[in-house]
């Protein structure tokens, strides 16, 4: 259970009237589960509670997140399906595609389901299906709904070399209310996954979607990432295009550049540096970019505590840069019977 202190400088990314605010968030996560047979249920509760040092920037919080789950075990794979709830800060479109918003309320309800099965020695058959509807209380983001069904196949050449090929197809649908035509994304990819060593890992992926909208036609998609876990430090390094719906209408293309670096200075002890460019293209382009650097130290068995540090800014054309700081302590408490 996670409760943390944070100083941001200007949690907004406003560029006229940057105002500093201190949050305290507690963050309590109860997660049960239960076996029959093959078959495993699932039940998750948590939230996040916020409290503001001046409710006139970010106001205070209480929101809440449910999570529902079923899975089943079958001789040549497996079958599952679940539900979730959760409130949010509209504030949160900040991270996701960098648009500008007041500190409203996200309300997301996502329902998936999923099968998955071994279509002979090498090769594995993989089914999604996912429905999310998402309203917000923000008059500048669209309510809408997003249904899609996504199928692949990975093939294994050898224990080190699997090929794959997916297809996406991603409906949008607004509100009724929010002027906003429904549109329909069609999306085949095909990549490899490669074993490096048993240090190293590496996944390439590329395609072209087309889409039945004004804004976003379609385009090239595609992604690189490497992965090491050594002996005392991991790292992650990644690059993609992608597209995802948004508050803002419709589609959006990102492309993204990231990377993590952690390593282990004791048995006890961690540090790490992370680091995001993003270029969103939506209704209000952007570019998001944010370096951080963390130290986390285990002061028993049960709890952990972690000190970071960030810096973000915002560009957009004809707007002045935008940039804030953040200082955090958090205090992490997990037992194996919670």
């Amino acid at each position: 259970m996670p409760t943390s202190v944070e100083h941001d400088s200007n949690p907004r990314l406003e560029a006229d009237q940057s105002e500093a605010v201190t949050r305290t968030t507690l963050s309590p996560d109860y997660r049960l589960e239960r076996t029959s047979g093959l078959d495993v249920l699932s039940v998750g509760l948590g939230g996040q509670i916020q409290r503001s040092s001046d409710q006139r920037i970010i106001g205070d919080r209480e929101d809440p997140r449910l999570n529902l789950g079923w899975q089943r075990e079958t001789e040549m794979g497996a079958l599952g399906s679940s539900w979730r709830y959760d409130e949010s800060s509209t504030l949160a479109a900040l991270d996701e595609t960098g648009v500008e918003t007041s500190d409203g309320t996200r309300k997301k309800h996502a329902l998936s389901g999923f099968w998955r099965t071994q279509a002979n020695a090498r090769s594995t058959l993989s089914n999604t299906l996912m429905y999310n509807t998402v309203s917000y209380d923000d008059t500048t983001l669209n309510d809408y709904e997003d249904l899609s069904l996504n199928f692949d196949i990975d093939y294994a050449l050898t224990a080190r070399l699997v090929p794959f090929t997916g297809f996406t197809v991603s409906r949008y649908i607004p509100a009724d209310d929010s002027g906003e035509q429904a549109s329909t994304n069609y999306k085949p990819v095909a990549g490899v996954r490669l074993a490096l060593s048993e240090a190293w890992d590496a996944e390439l992926q590329a395609g072209h979607d087309v889409a039945s909208s004004d804004e976003y036609e379609g385009g090239w998609q595609g992604g690189v990432s490497l992965n090491y876990s050594g002996e005392r430090a991991l790292l992650s390094l990644g690059a993609e295009r992608t597209t995802t719906t948004s508050g803002e209408g419709g589609f959006v293309e990102v492309e993204q550049l990231h990377g993590t670096w952690s390593y282990a200075l004791s048995e006890r002890s961690s540090a790490g540096l992370g680091g995001t460019w993003r270029d969103s293209k939506g209704v209000q382009p952007n570019v998001f970019s944010q370096v951080d650097a963390w130290l986390s130290h285990e002061l028993s068995s049960f709890w952990q505590a972690r000190l970071s540090v960030a810096y973000k800014q915002r560009s957009e054309d004809d707007v002045a840069d935008a940039s804030a700081s953040v200082i955090g302590l958090t205090f992490i408490y997990s037992h194996p019977d919670i």
